[in-house]
């Protein structure tokens, strides 16, 4: 399989110089000896395929909406000095997510709750 850019190293900084390859050289044919599978079942599959796209187009929420807390009150309660969310910071005990990733600079709040 050709490679679609080439490159070599600049001798005075060492850093390596990519340029695209020359597309006249590249060679595409078809190699049906080298097919895995046949082409009633690629056919089949494309075709189940696009009818799930079509199904849940515009259905879905964006990535980061659909995300969803692990523990039940992540999220949900907010620290009282800098107004982050409270999420699972030990293996029982909720605290707020800015002091326990960010440090004392973002978040001097030292008080956890408890998981019951």
């Amino acid at each position: 399989m050709p490679r679609s850019a080439r490159g070599r190293r600049d001798p005075e900084t060492g850093l390596r110089i990519s340029k695209p390859a020359d597309v006249t050289k590249i060679i595409d044919a078809a190699a049906p000896a080298l097919q895995i599978i046949g082409d009633d079942l690629w056919n089949a599959v494309q075709d189940r395929l696009e009818k799930t796209y079509a199904r849940y187009a515009g259905k879905t929420a964006p990535l980061n909406d659909s995300h969803r807390a692990q523990y039940l009150l992540s999220r949900l309660l907010t620290c009282a000095c800098c107004g982050g969310c409270y999420t699972l910071v030990a293996q029982d005990c909720y605290g707020c997510y800015n002091r326990k990733t960010k440090g004392l600079s973002i978040c001097a709040n030292t008080k956890t709750i408890t998981r019951h």
